[in-house]
């Protein structure tokens, strides 16, 4: 038996030490030499640890697998070119609509004013009522509009709602059997060949309306669109050449349709044309010509009208203050036309407001 010190011992300590670690160490190492490592073989059902063998099973993973979840990606994501050519072609088809399904129809009294309109115009032509350049312009514009898309077409028979109203409207009682084309045809017939009689009225109007629209609208014009655009707005128009022939009730009526949803200033114009006798209605026609033709004018009549109705209220239930209203109003412009006055002049429609006044009180 042999003494054991301590330096004996921490030797023995520092072998044990040195032992247990190379044996550590080949257990660790001994999966790479036999190549048997469970490390290798996944464990079920186990979310994967954090750590340097999960990096390593990461590494592992073949080359295939990450090549097929790309491919399938790039399936979602990168549609073939046909798929979006298909696409783009259905939302054309729907935003893109043909011609023919986009085309307005002519409601029925949007029809009758359009056939109207080009059935007199084709008597104008038959009747040869115009220079002969004209005729032929107008006859190559009749057969281009009815060629045209319906667009066209309501615009034109929109734009002679106007006249067409005041024809139907102004057509003799004893000829109401007639259509109002048969009426313009046998007016424009009548006029042509002076063998009219006392059945149809206001011919030279309607002859010289129908006439001068049409050689207004194509003289000097080069195209069936421009003779389209003119066509347009001498039907819109009455001040213009063409339409002021019709007689000078439609300028009242070009009012009264600008004032058709205002119940108010409609009773003050209706008061205002009444206080002119039938013999005096030239004076009133001019006030209305200024009116219809400037839009200044036109805001200045309104507040005439908005006068009148004022001093109405003040007179209701006594008529004779209205008829007094009247006279005044009637002496007003007379005396103004008397001293030669311009109806262009503002102090016309100024003063009237405070020299026009009712003796009513409210």
């Amino acid at each position: 038996m042999y003494k054991i010190d301590k330096e004996n011992i921490m030797q023995i300590f520092i072998k044990l030490l040195v032992l247990c670690s190379t044996l550590f160490l080949y257990c660790c190492n001994s999966d790479k030499i036999n190549g048997t490592s469970d490390k290798t073989i996944p464990k079920p059902h186990k979310l994967p640890n954090k750590g340097p063998n999960n990096l390593q099973t990461k590494t592992r993973k073949p080359a295939e697998t990450r090549t097929d979840t790309l491919t399938a990606e790039n399936t979602i994501t990168n549609k073939p070119p046909e798929t979006r050519t298909d696409t783009l072609t259905a939302e054309n088809t729907i935003t893109n609509k043909p011609p023919e399904t986009r085309v307005a129809t002519l409601i029925d009294d949007e029809k009758q004013k359009f056939d109207v309109l080009i059935n007199a115009f084709n008597k104008v032509i038959e009747l040869k009522l115009l220079p002969d350049d004209e005729l032929q312009k107008s006859q190559n514009f009749l057969n281009w509009i009815r060629s045209k898309d319906v667009q066209e077409q309501k615009e034109l028979a929109n734009a002679f709602t106007l006249v067409y109203d005041f024809l139907k409207d102004t057509k003799p009682s004893q000829l109401n059997n007639l259509t109002l084309t048969q009426l313009i045809s046998n007016t424009l017939t009548c006029g042509a060949t002076n063998q009219c009689n006392d059945t149809y009225t206001n011919i030279q109007d309607i002859q010289m309306f129908f006439t001068n629209v049409l050689k207004q609208a194509s003289f000097q014009k080069d195209t069936n669109a421009m003779i389209f655009q003119a066509l347009k707005i001498e039907l819109l128009n009455p001040h213009h050449h063409g339409a002021s022939s019709l007689g000078k009730k439609l300028y009242e009526r070009r009012i009264r349709m600008q004032l058709k949803n205002d119940n108010n200033r409609t009773q003050a114009f209706n008061f205002l044309i009444n206080a002119f006798p039938q013999d005096m209605y030239n004076t009133i026609y001019e006030i209305l010509k200024i009116a219809v033709q400037h839009w200044a004018y036109t805001i200045m009549l309104d507040s005439i009208l908005d006068h009148i109705h004022t001093e109405l209220n003040k007179c209701n239930g006594n008529e004779a203050g209205k008829n007094n209203l009247a006279i005044r109003i009637k002496d007003y412009f007379v005396k103004a036309e008397q001293d030669n006055t311009s109806y262009t002049d503002h102090n016309i429609f100024n003063k009237f407001k405070t020299e026009v006044l009712s003796d009513c009180q409210k």
